[in-house]
Protein backbone atom coordinates (compact mmCIF):
# COMPACT_ATOMS: atom_id res chain seq x y z
CA UNK A 1 0.00 0.00 0.00
CA UNK A 2 1.54 3.30 -1.15
CA UNK A 3 0.01 6.28 0.62
CA UNK A 4 1.28 9.34 -1.25
CA UNK A 5 0.27 11.62 1.62
CA UNK A 6 2.79 9.82 3.85
CA UNK A 7 5.34 8.52 1.34
CA UNK A 8 5.20 11.17 -1.36
CA UNK A 9 4.17 10.98 -5.00
CA UNK A 10 5.45 7.75 -6.61
CA UNK A 11 8.06 8.74 -9.18
CA UNK A 12 9.60 6.92 -12.13
CA UNK A 13 11.84 4.77 -9.91
CA UNK A 14 8.86 3.40 -7.99
CA UNK A 15 7.06 2.39 -11.19
CA UNK A 16 10.32 0.97 -12.54
CA UNK A 17 10.60 -1.27 -9.48
CA UNK A 18 7.46 -3.13 -10.67
CA UNK A 19 8.25 -2.94 -14.39
CA UNK A 20 9.26 -6.32 -15.86
CA UNK A 21 12.92 -6.33 -16.81
CA UNK A 22 13.67 -3.22 -14.71
CA UNK A 23 12.90 -3.96 -11.06
CA UNK A 24 12.51 -6.94 -8.77
CA UNK A 25 8.94 -6.23 -7.66
CA UNK A 26 5.96 -8.30 -8.80
CA UNK A 27 4.82 -6.93 -12.20
CA UNK A 28 1.48 -5.76 -10.81
CA UNK A 29 0.22 -2.30 -9.82
CA UNK A 30 -3.13 -1.82 -8.07
CA UNK A 31 -4.01 1.87 -8.35
CA UNK A 32 -6.98 3.34 -6.48
CA UNK A 33 -7.51 7.10 -6.31
CA UNK A 34 -10.02 9.85 -7.01
CA UNK A 35 -9.70 11.98 -10.16
CA UNK A 36 -6.43 10.31 -11.19
CA UNK A 37 -4.27 13.47 -11.29
CA UNK A 38 -1.08 11.75 -10.08
CA UNK A 39 -1.75 8.84 -12.42
CA UNK A 40 -2.13 11.34 -15.29
CA UNK A 41 1.25 12.90 -14.43
CA UNK A 42 2.92 9.48 -14.67
CA UNK A 43 1.16 8.86 -17.98
CA UNK A 44 2.35 12.20 -19.33
CA UNK A 45 5.92 11.24 -18.41
CA UNK A 46 5.50 7.84 -20.11
CA UNK A 47 6.10 5.70 -17.01
CA UNK A 48 2.79 3.82 -17.10
CA UNK A 49 3.20 3.15 -20.83
CA UNK A 50 6.66 1.63 -20.25
CA UNK A 51 5.23 -0.55 -17.48
CA UNK A 52 2.51 -1.86 -19.80
CA UNK A 53 4.82 -2.18 -22.81
CA UNK A 54 6.95 -4.54 -20.70
CA UNK A 55 3.94 -6.77 -19.99
CA UNK A 56 2.82 -5.37 -16.64
CA UNK A 57 -0.57 -5.92 -15.01
CA UNK A 58 -2.57 -2.88 -13.95
CA UNK A 59 -5.73 -2.44 -11.87
CA UNK A 60 -7.17 1.08 -11.99
CA UNK A 61 -10.06 1.97 -9.69
CA UNK A 62 -11.74 5.22 -8.69
CA UNK A 63 -14.54 7.68 -9.31
CA UNK A 64 -13.86 10.72 -11.55
CA UNK A 65 -10.71 8.86 -12.60
CA UNK A 66 -10.32 10.32 -16.10
CA UNK A 67 -10.54 13.94 -14.92
CA UNK A 68 -6.75 13.95 -14.54
CA UNK A 69 -6.25 12.77 -18.12
CA UNK A 70 -9.00 14.78 -19.83
CA UNK A 71 -9.42 17.80 -17.58
CA UNK A 72 -13.19 17.36 -17.92
CA UNK A 73 -15.94 16.30 -15.52
CA UNK A 74 -18.20 15.40 -18.43
CA UNK A 75 -18.22 13.21 -21.52
CA UNK A 76 -14.90 12.77 -23.32
CA UNK A 77 -14.19 11.42 -26.78
CA UNK A 78 -10.66 10.01 -26.80
CA UNK A 79 -8.46 10.18 -29.89
CA UNK A 80 -5.52 8.14 -31.27
CA UNK A 81 -2.43 9.24 -29.39
CA UNK A 82 -4.30 9.46 -26.08
CA UNK A 83 -3.26 6.93 -23.44
CA UNK A 84 -6.90 6.00 -22.85
CA UNK A 85 -7.45 5.31 -26.56
CA UNK A 86 -4.15 3.56 -27.32
CA UNK A 87 -3.64 1.46 -24.17
CA UNK A 88 -7.04 1.10 -22.50
CA UNK A 89 -8.95 0.86 -25.79
CA UNK A 90 -11.60 3.18 -24.36
CA UNK A 91 -12.83 5.62 -27.01
CA UNK A 92 -15.63 7.46 -25.23
CA UNK A 93 -16.39 7.84 -21.52
CA UNK A 94 -18.41 10.00 -19.15
CA UNK A 95 -17.47 11.01 -15.60
CA UNK A 96 -21.08 11.79 -14.71
CA UNK A 97 -22.55 8.45 -15.74
CA UNK A 98 -23.41 7.41 -12.21
CA UNK A 99 -24.03 10.72 -10.51
CA UNK A 100 -26.63 10.14 -7.81
CA UNK A 101 -27.68 11.72 -4.54
CA UNK A 102 -24.81 11.49 -2.01
CA UNK A 103 -27.09 9.62 0.37
CA UNK A 104 -27.73 6.86 -2.17
CA UNK A 105 -25.47 4.25 -3.71
CA UNK A 106 -24.77 2.47 -6.99
CA UNK A 107 -25.23 -1.23 -7.66
CA UNK A 108 -23.07 -2.80 -10.37
CA UNK A 109 -23.87 -6.17 -11.89
CA UNK A 110 -21.33 -8.70 -13.05
CA UNK A 111 -21.39 -10.89 -16.15
CA UNK A 112 -22.26 -14.51 -15.36
CA UNK A 113 -19.70 -15.70 -17.93
CA UNK A 114 -16.80 -13.47 -16.85
CA UNK A 115 -13.91 -14.91 -14.79
CA UNK A 116 -13.72 -11.76 -12.66
CA UNK A 117 -17.28 -10.51 -12.21
CA UNK A 118 -19.36 -13.70 -12.39
CA UNK A 119 -19.79 -14.00 -8.57
CA UNK A 120 -21.37 -10.54 -8.55
CA UNK A 121 -24.08 -11.14 -11.13
CA UNK A 122 -26.66 -10.21 -8.48
CA UNK A 123 -24.93 -6.91 -7.77
CA UNK A 124 -22.15 -5.29 -5.81
CA UNK A 125 -22.90 -2.12 -3.82
CA UNK A 126 -20.58 0.90 -4.09
CA UNK A 127 -21.06 4.12 -2.12
CA UNK A 128 -18.01 6.40 -2.53
CA UNK A 129 -19.05 9.38 -0.39
CA UNK A 130 -20.76 7.43 2.36
CA UNK A 131 -18.34 8.67 5.02
CA UNK A 132 -18.91 12.40 4.38
CA UNK A 133 -22.40 12.63 2.86
CA UNK A 134 -21.43 15.56 0.62
CA UNK A 135 -21.06 16.16 -3.10
CA UNK A 136 -22.09 13.56 -5.65
CA UNK A 137 -21.57 9.84 -5.96
CA UNK A 138 -19.83 10.07 -9.34
CA UNK A 139 -19.16 6.64 -10.77
CA UNK A 140 -18.39 6.88 -14.46
CA UNK A 141 -19.69 5.22 -17.59
CA UNK A 142 -17.70 3.70 -20.44
CA UNK A 143 -19.64 4.44 -23.59
CA UNK A 144 -17.48 3.06 -26.42
CA UNK A 145 -14.63 0.56 -26.05
CA UNK A 146 -12.85 -2.45 -27.53
CA UNK A 147 -12.13 -3.76 -24.02
CA UNK A 148 -14.32 -6.47 -22.49
CA UNK A 149 -17.16 -5.11 -20.29
CA UNK A 150 -17.33 -6.86 -16.91
CA UNK A 151 -19.65 -4.71 -14.73
CA UNK A 152 -22.84 -2.85 -15.65
CA UNK A 153 -25.34 -0.41 -14.20
CA UNK A 154 -28.87 -1.74 -13.78
CA UNK A 155 -29.78 0.16 -16.97
CA UNK A 156 -27.04 -1.61 -18.95
CA UNK A 157 -24.31 1.04 -19.17
CA UNK A 158 -20.75 -0.23 -18.72
CA UNK A 159 -19.01 0.60 -15.42
CA UNK A 160 -15.89 -1.61 -15.64
CA UNK A 161 -13.78 -3.35 -18.30
CA UNK A 162 -10.78 -5.62 -18.71
CA UNK A 163 -8.35 -5.92 -21.59
CA UNK A 164 -5.41 -8.10 -22.64
CA UNK A 165 -2.93 -6.96 -25.27
CA UNK A 166 -1.69 -10.17 -26.88
CA UNK A 167 1.15 -8.37 -28.67
CA UNK A 168 2.74 -6.52 -25.76
CA UNK A 169 1.50 -8.96 -23.14
CA UNK A 170 -0.04 -6.50 -20.71
CA UNK A 171 -3.38 -6.83 -18.96
CA UNK A 172 -5.47 -4.23 -17.20
CA UNK A 173 -8.75 -3.95 -15.31
CA UNK A 174 -10.51 -0.59 -14.96
CA UNK A 175 -13.26 -0.13 -12.38
CA UNK A 176 -14.93 3.25 -12.93
CA UNK A 177 -15.66 3.26 -9.19
CA UNK A 178 -13.57 2.69 -6.04
CA UNK A 179 -13.43 -0.93 -4.90
CA UNK A 180 -12.41 0.43 -1.47
CA UNK A 181 -16.02 1.65 -1.01
CA UNK A 182 -17.88 -1.61 -1.50
CA UNK A 183 -20.38 -1.57 1.35
CA UNK A 184 -23.09 -3.63 3.05
CA UNK A 185 -26.64 -2.26 2.92
CA UNK A 186 -30.02 -3.34 4.25
CA UNK A 187 -32.81 -1.85 2.19
CA UNK A 188 -31.61 1.67 1.46
CA UNK A 189 -29.54 2.01 4.63
CA UNK A 190 -25.85 1.49 5.13
CA UNK A 191 -25.23 -1.06 7.87
CA UNK A 192 -22.07 0.78 8.90
CA UNK A 193 -19.89 -1.99 7.51
CA UNK A 194 -17.70 -2.21 4.43
CA UNK A 195 -18.13 -5.47 2.51
CA UNK A 196 -14.64 -6.83 3.01
CA UNK A 197 -15.62 -10.26 1.68
CA UNK A 198 -16.81 -8.90 -1.67
CA UNK A 199 -13.79 -6.59 -1.98
CA UNK A 200 -11.41 -9.45 -1.20
CA UNK A 201 -13.17 -11.78 -3.65
CA UNK A 202 -13.06 -9.14 -6.38
CA UNK A 203 -9.37 -8.28 -6.00
CA UNK A 204 -8.50 -11.96 -5.67
CA UNK A 205 -10.21 -12.76 -8.96
CA UNK A 206 -8.47 -9.85 -10.65
CA UNK A 207 -5.09 -11.09 -9.40
CA UNK A 208 -5.96 -14.59 -10.60
CA UNK A 209 -6.78 -13.19 -14.06
CA UNK A 210 -3.44 -11.36 -13.88
CA UNK A 211 -1.88 -14.84 -13.37
CA UNK A 212 -0.50 -13.86 -9.96
CA UNK A 213 0.00 -16.65 -7.41
CA UNK A 214 -0.21 -15.41 -3.83
CA UNK A 215 1.25 -17.23 -0.83
CA UNK A 216 -1.26 -17.75 1.95
CA UNK A 217 -0.20 -16.47 5.36
CA UNK A 218 -0.84 -19.89 6.87
CA UNK A 219 1.82 -21.45 4.61
CA UNK A 220 4.59 -19.54 6.38
CA UNK A 221 6.41 -21.24 9.27
CA UNK A 222 7.06 -17.82 10.83
CA UNK A 223 5.38 -14.56 11.65
CA UNK A 224 7.48 -11.60 10.62
CA UNK A 225 6.67 -7.92 11.01
CA UNK A 226 8.50 -4.76 9.96
CA UNK A 227 7.60 -1.08 10.37
CA UNK A 228 6.56 0.97 7.34
CA UNK A 229 8.64 3.95 8.52
CA UNK A 230 12.05 3.83 10.21
CA UNK A 231 15.03 5.95 11.22
CA UNK A 232 18.52 4.51 11.63
CA UNK A 233 17.16 1.23 12.96
CA UNK A 234 14.72 -1.36 11.57
CA UNK A 235 13.01 -3.62 14.09
CA UNK A 236 12.21 -7.12 12.85
CA UNK A 237 9.64 -8.85 15.05
CA UNK A 238 9.53 -12.60 14.59
CA UNK A 239 7.77 -15.66 15.92
CA UNK A 240 8.80 -19.15 14.78
CA UNK A 241 7.77 -22.59 15.93
CA UNK A 242 11.29 -24.01 15.48
CA UNK A 243 14.78 -22.77 14.81
CA UNK A 244 14.87 -20.93 11.50
CA UNK A 245 17.11 -18.83 9.28
CA UNK A 246 15.82 -15.41 8.26
CA UNK A 247 17.50 -13.64 5.36
CA UNK A 248 16.76 -9.96 4.95
CA UNK A 249 17.89 -7.92 1.95
CA UNK A 250 17.32 -4.19 1.44
CA UNK A 251 16.92 -2.84 -2.10
CA UNK A 252 16.66 0.74 -3.25
CA UNK A 253 13.86 1.81 -5.60
CA UNK A 254 15.76 0.79 -8.73
CA UNK A 255 16.40 -2.71 -7.40
CA UNK A 256 20.02 -2.40 -6.24
CA UNK A 257 20.96 -4.41 -3.14
CA UNK A 258 22.18 -1.99 -0.45
CA UNK A 259 22.27 -4.09 2.73
CA UNK A 260 21.85 -7.70 3.89
CA UNK A 261 21.65 -9.71 7.11
CA UNK A 262 21.33 -13.40 7.97
CA UNK A 263 19.69 -14.34 11.28
CA UNK A 264 19.32 -17.62 13.17
CA UNK A 265 16.25 -17.29 15.39
CA UNK A 266 14.09 -19.37 17.72
CA UNK A 267 10.81 -18.65 19.48
CA UNK A 268 9.57 -15.07 19.66
CA UNK A 269 11.69 -11.95 19.69
CA UNK A 270 12.88 -8.76 18.05
CA UNK A 271 16.05 -8.03 16.12
CA UNK A 272 17.13 -4.39 15.80
CA UNK A 273 18.99 -3.78 12.57
CA UNK A 274 21.16 -0.65 12.29
CA UNK A 275 21.08 0.72 8.74
CA UNK A 276 23.33 3.48 7.42
CA UNK A 277 21.39 4.58 4.37
CA UNK A 278 20.22 7.93 3.01
CA UNK A 279 16.61 8.94 3.57
CA UNK A 280 14.22 7.55 0.98
CA UNK A 281 12.03 4.60 0.02
CA UNK A 282 13.45 1.08 0.27
CA UNK A 283 12.18 -2.47 -0.14
CA UNK A 284 13.07 -5.23 2.31
CA UNK A 285 12.86 -8.81 1.08
CA UNK A 286 12.44 -11.23 4.01
CA UNK A 287 12.87 -14.91 3.31
CA UNK A 288 12.51 -17.98 5.48
CA UNK A 289 12.40 -21.59 4.23
CA UNK A 290 12.10 -20.42 0.59
CA UNK A 291 9.10 -18.21 1.36
CA UNK A 292 9.67 -14.56 0.44
CA UNK A 293 7.85 -11.39 1.40
CA UNK A 294 8.57 -7.87 0.19
CA UNK A 295 7.99 -4.84 2.44
CA UNK A 296 8.15 -1.12 1.58
CA UNK A 297 9.89 1.07 4.14
CA UNK A 298 10.25 4.84 4.22
CA UNK A 299 13.54 5.79 5.90
CA UNK A 300 13.61 9.19 7.52
CA UNK A 301 16.68 11.27 8.29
Amino acid sequence: HWDYQKMGVPDSSVIAFYTPGCGIGAPIILWSSEKGKIFADLVEAGHIQRFLDAGGRLLISGQDFFVGLSGSDWETEWEPGDFTYDYLKIFRSCEEGGSVDPFEYNVFYGDTTDPISAPFANGITVWPYISIGLGHNRCGTIIETDATPIFFYETGEISAVRYEDTTKGYKYVFLYWPFTYIVEVEGDTWTGEFDVDDATELVGRILEWFEFEAIEESESPARLRLPSICGDYISIDYEVSKQAIINATIYDVVGREVDYINLKVTGRGRYVWKVTLPAGVYFVNLSIDNIHRMHKILKLQ
